[in-house]
């Protein structure tokens, strides 16, 4: 059972002892080992029981401080309105919301008096702007156990939809199931009996939450340093842990300062995941770059800290995770600045703390850890915010493990990546020689088998090794050429000498069985030849050849056992041998050379008395002269090998999925970028005003499986398109129905200063490798505003492209291209965008940046008529905010429809947006929104002086008079330099000039650019 340390009670009596504790929840005594380990039991041994404590209740963060006033506006949100992955959790939750009340006995006092005093106070933020204060009391540090705890109501209500599935299968009652879930029998009755997949996923639960543990066939998933092994439980229920404190399961002091002193620490950047695929993405900072994280990461080894081995010894043996994780990290905070961003695991995590206590943020709910505390929970929301009075450093020593049965303790190894939580070259190397090794041991183990089925037939170890050797290890095919070369009377399988190579006789006519030698005698060692076949060896038995037909199992030396040599009364001396001899060779040799030889080198193909040591050794010198002209410089060697090497870990390191982000890993980031890739073509598109029909015949005319959106967005992250259909939202479900890859990854954000400015940040470079890696696999396209190149901004990417050596073809609207050539000249609209973006920033800061000035066909009654006759445009906040890829896109689309809510107020039925279904806290940033803008409006007022105003007074009367003009509206009062200064001739002679000239002048200046354009 899984899930059954949440849900159900398991006796002492049955399992483990279980050491009696107080303080655990209200349960009186300590789960056991397998009830720890969040195992459970048989389904025999089930019995219903309430359900657990809620952790903020039983910390005394439920009912005061902060939590108390959070409270108050959610009690009056509708249940309806759940809470969004990004949400507070179920610390924010009102209490008739979250579980049923607890008994009397877990019900904790109001009384402070029942909780004892407050022993500590500290200011905390988990998030930007958002700081907050906590009380701890005796309570807190005295609370230890198990105790329920949910993200947001939405996790809570598919949490218990599951475990009703789950008890139901352990063979538990519908009443047994509802009183331990805290729900009616008409909930369980709903749920219990339908699969897992059919069990609809609320607001606010991430789409990877429904899925099951542990990476799937596309890669998804596992991003963490468990293991997952065979018998590892991994399906959708097990994604839910009731979390557990223990105060003080290490108590050794020397611990910390140990792990601090033998660690190599490094700084880790800032990721979120994403909501259907847990993959990660980089966070990265308004200018581009990336954006790290508030402490620095390590490994821990084995010998870093005795202290700390025999600690996870005791863990490991008592939990039964010794074989479910890959690698323990360290994260050190050295002060209350350090800090770690709320995120979540896809598998379980225990957690130690040592050195100064810091507070540990589960699903928003604050638990102060101190030296040698242990807290294990499941896929729960939780960070490290910062604490401003602390002074002192911290360090927590991470374990990720994945459910199962408890089984053999192995052997736990620490090498990974704690950035990546992935297997480190290093493991994978370990690994790969260990299956390699495996391997051959396990070959080695059937060819003793082999030899050993040979040797029971009555042959020799040396004559089996070599007939195995001459039939590529085929046990039949070698007894028959052993049998063979018996018959033949030549003896059999001729003895070697010591250090000589073996060699197998055989009257068989096949190559295979004219000779064999083992390999290891080296190439330019003597063979041993083969007895020739028919009439030869007949003429040789009748010529008193003795020493060739002579059994070899006399023992005789090598050089006894060989033919006679040419000349000799005993041999031929035709030229037909000298010519069989010959054609072997050759044929040999071109075997060799081919790479395809079946034999050994010292072999002979067909009929022939062999060759004789003068041969041998002049084939011995020719080859190796061969050999020393080809034998290269070691210099050139050693670069070769340097660039295979180099080429194997690019390849490592583009070892990727496709979901998330290519460089969110060190390693892709250290040896992947645009000039040592591979080369690829890629396509570039611009849709400007053209139909969604013809947009995607333009691209299906090349294609393209991969599609980036790399459109420039505003400073508040907004992508603003001019037609609907060319939207993020639009593209995303256009691409979804025609099977493209559709990822949007804008260059040239206002807040990065321009195009220019945004591509040479990490960002910039970034995108571009996953272009390059993309094209190498599939036909890629990345698409731009515009429909011509050069007045679009892509021209940027695709010349940074050209320069690292690939190829951009640009794709017309008729489906040409038209290829991108190096060391174009960008229009100056483009070079000065820099400039302009942050002269408009520092505007904006300051308040005085002005709205854009509308045209006149915009200010025109028609227009205005226009608009106030279209209906009005109804945003579904709900639908907007799931539709987020990725914590980045979730918080634009926040901010975005607070920024609706906040106009719509102010215009009322003037509104041309309106939201609907709003949640309670889009409300809020909204209200917060309408304070800000009406705070600086007020200190602008407040800033103008009382002699400023006097000054514009006597500024406006000489301008209705026609000799002076005012100053134009958004525009502060000159400063004293400005009013000294002298001013260029043509201003002076339009202030001289009258009324009705000045009129006809603003006219004709009105009527040029008209003329030019119909002209043009």
């Amino acid at each position: 059972a899984i899930l059954a340390q949440s849900t159900t009670h398991v006796s002492a009596a049955d399992l483990a002892p279980a050491r009696s504790r107080e303080g655990w929840g209200g349960r009186g005594t300590s789960p056991d080992k397998a009830s720890q380990a969040g195992l459970g039991s048989r389904p025999g041994q089930l019995q219903a029981m309430p359900p657990l404590q809620r952790l903020d209740e039983a910390m005394g963060v439920g009912r005061r401080g902060f939590r108390a006033q959070a409270r108050a506006p959610a009690e009056a949100t509708s249940p309806a309105a759940l809470l969004l992955p990004n949400e507070g959790g179920a610390a924010s939750l009102s209490s008739a919301a979250a579980a049923p009340a607890p008994s009397r006995s877990q019900r904790p006092s109001g009384g402070r008096e029942d909780r004892g005093k407050v022993l500590r106070t500290y200011k905390w933020s988990q998030f930007h702007g958002r700081e907050e204060t906590t009380e701890f009391d005796e309570a807190h540090f005295s609370a230890e156990g198990l105790f329920s705890q949910s993200s947001s109501e939405g996790h809570k209500e598919y949490q218990d939809r599951l475990r009703a599935i789950h008890l139901h299968k352990e063979g538990m009652a519908k009443a047994e199931i509802a009183k331990a879930l805290g729900r009616s029998e008409k909930f369980v009755q709903r749920w219990w009996q339908k699969d897992q997949k059919e069990v609809p996923r609320p607001w606010g639960v991430h789409a990877y939450l429904t899925k099951d543990m542990g990476r799937n066939t596309k890669g998804v998933g596992a991003t963490s340093s468990a293991s997952m092994t065979e018998d590892s439980v991994q399906d959708t229920a097990t994604w839910w842990r009731d979390v557990e404190v223990r105060r003080k399961y290490a108590g050794d002091m020397a611990i910390y300062d140990e792990i601090l002193q033998n660690t190599e620490w490094k700084p880790t950047n800032a990721r979120t995941r994403d909501f259907a695929t847990g993959a990660y993405h980089i966070k990265y900072d308004q200018r581009g770059n990336i954006r790290w994280e508030g402490h620095q990461n390590g490994k821990y080894k084995p010998g870093l800290s005795p202290a700390m081995d025999k600690v996870l010894q005791k863990l490991f043996a008592e939990y039964g995770i010794a074989d479910r994780t890959s690698g323990v990290i360290t994260n050190w905070y050295p002060d209350g600045k350090g800090h770690l961003g709320s995120h979540r695991h896809d598998c379980w995590t225990a957690l130690f703390s040592f050195g100064h206590e810091r507070i540990l943020t589960i699903d928003n709910t604050p638990l102060l850890m101190q030296d040698g505390d242990l807290c294990i929970f499941g896929t729960q929301r939780h960070g490290v915010p910062i604490m401003p009075e602390i002074t002192e450093g911290r360090i927590t020593l991470v374990i990720f493990f994945y459910p199962d049965q408890m089984q053999k303790q192995g052997m736990w190894q620490t090498i990974t990546d704690p950035d990546t939580m992935e297997a480190s070259r290093p493991l994978q190397a370990m690994l790969r020689e260990g299956r390699l090794g495996a391997s051959a041991e396990q070959g080695a183990a059937e060819h003793d088998k082999e030899l050993l089925a040979l040797q029971q037939l009555g042959f020799s170890r040396a004559d089996a090794e070599v007939a195995l050797r001459a039939s590529h290890f085929d046990v039949e095919r070698a007894a028959e050429l052993l049998l063979l070369a018996g018959a033949g009377g030549a003896g059999g399988v001729v003895e070697a000498a010591p250090g000589d190579i073996p060699a197998v006789g055989s009257t068989a006519p096949s190559t295979e069985a004219s000779m064999a030698t083992v390999g290891c005698g080296g190439r330019f060692r003597k063979a041993r030849p083969a007895v020739a076949a028919g009439p030869d060896l007949e003429r040789l038995a009748g010529s008193g050849g003795a020493a060739a037909s002579a059994p070899s199992s006399s023992g005789a030396s090598s050089s006894s056992s060989t033919a006679a040599p040419p000349g000799s009364g005993g041999s031929s001396g035709s030229s037909s041998s000298a010519e069989g001899s010959d054609e072997a060779l050759a044929r040999r040799l071109q075997l060799e050379e081919e790479g395809g030889a079946a034999l050994a080198p010292g072999l002979s193909a067909g009929p022939s008395d062999g060759i004789t040591d003068e041969e041998v050794a002049a084939l011995a010198l020719q080859l190796e002269e061969l050999e020393a002209e080809r034998q290269a410089d070691p210099v050139l060697l050693a670069a070769q090998f340097q660039e295979y090497d180099a080429m194997l870990t690019r390849e490592d390191a583009e070892r990727w999925n496709g979901h998330g982000d290519l460089m969110h890993s060190p390693f892709s980031r250290e040896h992947l970028s645009l000039e040592k890739m591979e080369k690829v073509t890629i396509f570039s598109a611009g849709h400007g005003d053209m139909l969604e029909k013809d947009f995607w015949e333009m691209l299906q005319c090349h294609s393209i499986r991969v599609l980036y959106d790399v459109r420039q967005t505003d400073h508040r992250g907004e992508l603003y398109a001019r037609h609907r259909r060319f939207s993020v939202a639009a593209l995303r479900a256009q691409c979804r129905s025609r099977g493209i890859f559709f990822k949007s990854m804008p260059l040239g954000r206002q807040s990065a200063y321009g195009t220019l400015a945004h591509i040479k940040s990490d960002e910039g470079q970034h995108t571009l490798v996953e272009l390059v890696w993309q094209a190498k696999r599939k036909r890629t396209a990345f698409m731009g505003a515009e429909e011509l190149w050069r007045d679009d901004a892509r021209q940027v990417p695709a010349e940074f492209l050209v320069q690292a050596g690939h190829t951009v073809e640009h794709i017309r609207s008729d489906g040409s291209t038209e290829r991108h050539v190096s060391g174009i000249e960008y229009p100056d609209w483009l070079v000065r965008e820099e400039e302009r973006l942050k002269m408009v920033e520092k505007k904006r800061q300051a308040g005085e940046l002005a709205n854009p000035q509308k045209s006149r066909v915009d200010r025109s009654s028609e227009a205005v008529a226009l608009r106030l006759a279209a209906p009005v445009e109804e945003v579904d906040a709900m639908e907007e905010m799931r539709g987020a890829a990725n914590q980045k896109e979730l918080v634009v689309a926040q901010r975005k429809l607070a920024r609706y809510q906040r106009i719509a107020e102010e215009k009322g039925v003037l509104a041309a947006k309106v939201v609907k279904n709003t949640p309670e806290w889009i409300l809020e940033d909204a209200r917060k929104q309408a304070e800000w803008v009406a705070a600086k409006k007020q200190e602008k007022a407040a800033g103008k002086s009382p002699d400023a105003a006097a000054h514009a007074q006597d500024m406006e009367a000489p301008a209705k008079e026609g000799q002076g003009e005012a100053h134009p509206p958004g525009r502060s009062a000159p400063s004293a330099a400005e009013e000294t200064a002298p001013e260029a001739p043509q201003q002076e002679q339009a202030e001289a000039e009258p009324q009705e000239p000045k009129r006809s002048t603003w006219r004709s200046r009105r009527r040029a650019p008209a003329a030019t354009a119909g002209d043009t």
